[in-house]
Order: C-alpha cells, then structure tokens, then sequence
C-alpha cells in the first residue's frame, strides 16, 4: 500500500513540491519566538499579542481562501502563498527592539498566509489524488512532509550559524536562517510548477478576475 502511490509520476512530482515546501519552513522554525524575547527583548505578553493578531488574521481570511481555491484550484493559490511566504521572514531580517512593533503587521500578512497555507495542505493531495485512493496518498504525504520539517528544524538546531555582517548590516544567527527560510520557500516554485491539477486555472487568470471585480468599486 506504501508504493502504491509512488506509481502515480504527478504524485511523485506533487510529493517533490511539498517535501521541498516542508523542509524550506522547516529551516529556523524553532527560533522565531525566542529571537522575539531574548534578541528583541518582548515580553510574554508582546508575544502573545502577535500570536493573537496572526490567528485573527487567518480566522477573518479563511473563507475567502476557500472561495478562491475553489474558483482557480490549489497549485494557483500556492504560488501566491509561496510569494507571500517568501516575503513574511524578509521583513524579519529589518526587526530591532526599538521598531519591534513592525512585526504585529507581519503578523497580519504571516495569518493570512497560513490560512491558506493550511487550507491548501488538507485539500492539493485530494484534488490529484483517485478516489478510491485518497486516504492513502494523504497518508504518505502527510508521513514524508512531517520528516522533511523535522529535518530542517532539527539541522538548524544543530548548525545555527554565526551572525552576519554586509556593509554596516548586522544580522543575528536567527536572523540569517530567517533569510534562508525566505530564499528557499519562494524556491518551491520550482517543483510546484512540475505538479498538475486538473482543475487548476492559471495565476494570470485569477488576477484578471480579481481586477475585474475591483474596478467597478474604485470608479465609484
């Protein structure tokens, strides 16, 4: 039962672009909340308040995320969310204690993000997958995208690099794997653009359809 979706060549393909989505989040996961209180000096509370704002976010974006997959497909709600997700450790790289603040608008577009992120996760596999077979390629994808984030966070664990210094920019160790974290999510564009959905709709597509709906407003 194990191989018997590894048979399916855009399985295969599908399996690549998640493992490769996994790992690329996996890398300095275990560090963004203790770079907040021991490198930007935010107390418990200021903590907890960006963590309110990011699930707010994702609460109030939930239902739109899943009108557009289900109008344009989950390989073209991905590519928007690996753009976005590629964006949210950049602006992280900028933080200091004294602008700290910057990062509870961080934590609207990181909601945002992981909403759709979320929704995505449960239901791309489902959309390639046979019916008889759903469960099973779950199962196996769910199996090798949790080893893949586990790799990444356990090796960032173990090889946290130096800080880093361009010009007069200094970046602390977490900050540097913040960026590589960045760099290699908007790199899963790669094997996302290998995987097919048939009903998937061009991104080109969703973009005409979303000016289409907001130019009448803005002509009032």
């Amino acid at each position: 039962m194990f191989f018997l979706p590894m048979r399916d060549e855009n399985f295969r393909r599908f399996l690549l672009y998640n493992c490769w989505w996994m790992l690329a989040v996996g890398i300095g996961a275990p560090f963004w909340q203790p770079f907040m209180m021991q490198k930007l000096n935010m107390s418990l509370f200021e903590v907890q308040i960006y963590g309110s704002i990011n699930i707010v976010a994702a609460i109030l974006v939930l239902r739109l995320w899943g009108r557009f997959i289900d109008s344009f497909g989950n390989r073209t709600a991905m590519r928007l969310i690996i753009l976005l997700g590629g964006f949210n450790p950049m602006v992280w790289l900028f933080v200091t204690p004294r602008n700290y603040p910057l990062l509870y608008l961080e934590a609207i577009t990181s909601g945002v993000m992981w909403a759709g992120a979320g929704l995505v996760a449960t239901n791309f596999v489902l959309s390639i997958a046979p019916n008889a077979r759903r469960q099973l390629y779950s199962g196996v994808s769910g199996a090798f995208s949790g080893i893949a984030m586990m790799t990444t966070m356990l090796v960032s664990g173990a090889f946290l690099p130096r800080h880093l210094e361009i010009g007069g920019f200094r970046l602390e160790p977490e900050q540097v794997l913040f960026a590589l974290t960045g760099i290699a999510r908007w790199s899963a564009q790669i094997p996302l653009s290998w995987v097919r959905e048939p009903r998937s709709r061009p991104v080109s597509e969703a973009i005409a359809s979303f000016l289409r709906e907001i130019r009448p407003r803005i002509m009032k």
